[in-house]
């Protein structure tokens, strides 16, 4: 909990009845995840029913 009340003063999340996160952050990393290396790091890339060309991707 120490650690996410220090991402709270630092703007990152908001606490309060929830854990909240700014959309630019979300957008921040849902962007990553589009990218083919960084899914290849994560060996992610090779998942069966994964297709980036998809348009649910």
């Amino acid at each position: 909990m120490t650690q996410l009340k220090g991402l709270a003063e630092q703007g990152i999340l908001t606490i309060d009845t929830h854990f909240r996160v700014p959309p630019a952050l979300v957008r921040c990393i849902a962007t990553t995840y589009e990218d083919a290396t960084v899914l290849e790091d994560l060996g992610l890339l090779d998942l069966p029913d994964f297709d980036l060309d998809s348009e649910d991707a």
